[in-house]
């Protein structure tokens, strides 16, 4: 049966059904595997990976269900991506950290202005965009562009939106979705935002849930400390993102 993996990180397939065991790669989230029902918390798994067959074993905590073809495909983007920068290891001045930026340019659908200018709205545009979910997204290089436009058609139920901007008490975060906060320093100001800043412009960054695991949203954003990295989001008693570290909104995914 087809399942995708389901974590933070990267996650191991073994050898055999045991933390202990040999690993044989390193898968990234949301990736496609076949498995068999799990016994004694592993499944036997069969695993198509960079163009290597694998057959080994998988945690049963490491996988989950597909949630449809649009989501898992958004996910899977996001894991392969976070795979090409080592997890976070890779920084954005080297040669492959580079081209990988120049990419998220060119698939946002704008000219690379230079590895100085930020690219983390170009890395959700580009991952939005590659997923073809059939909706409206404003794809830009500002977070705020895209995050005003969800809140005008949240507002106005504009139903041919990819995501509707709402606060974070609005619903329970699921995959799929994106988190958006604002940012302060270093030429941002020290101004206090609000999802009431919407719409508008200032210096903000989201990032996109990729998984959701005991009370925690893990969450993949471009240029975060110049790389590709996982976030963990705290979240309260009703899976809703709590409003700290300057997060002021929650868009929500209509596919």
């Amino acid at each position: 049966m087809n399942k995708r993996t389901h974590a933070g990180v990267a996650i191991n397939l073994r050898k055999g059904p045991s933390t202990s065991s040999t690993i044989l790669t390193k898968l990234p989230i949301g990736h496609l595997v076949d498995v068999d029902p799990a016994q004694g918390g592993w499944h036997a798994a069969r695993v198509l990976h960079a163009g290597q067959r694998y057959v080994g074993f998988l945690s049963a905590t490491v996988v989950r269900d597909p949630i449809n073809p649009l989501v898992d495909r958004l996910v899977e983007s996001a894991g392969v991506e976070l795979q090409a920068w080592a997890y976070g290891a890779m920084n954005e001045t080297t040669e492959a950290g580079v081209a990988n930026v120049k990419r998220y340019w060119a698939g946002a659908g704008f000219a690379y202005p230079g590895i100085t200018t930020a690219w983390s709205a170009v890395f959700i545009s580009s991952l939005v965009k590659k997923a073809s979910v059939g909706l409206k997204f404003k794809f830009s290089p500002r977070h705020t562009t895209y995050m005003s436009d969800s809140k005008v058609a949240f507002q106005q139920n504009q139903t041919d939106r990819a995501y509707f901007c709402v606060p974070l008490s609005h619903r329970a975060v699921r995959v799929g979705d994106i988190v958006g906060g604002y940012r302060t320093g270093a030429g941002c100001g020290t101004a206090e935002k609000t999802y009431d800043s919407l719409p508008g412009d200032f210096c903000s960054h989201c990032d996109l849930v990729v998984a959701v695991l005991d009370g925690i949203a893990y969450a993949v954003g471009g240029n975060v400390s110049d790389s590709v990295k996982v976030t963990k989001i705290e979240l309260d008693e009703t899976g809703k993102v709590r409003p700290i570290s300057k997060r002021i909104a929650l868009m929500i995914r209509r596919f």
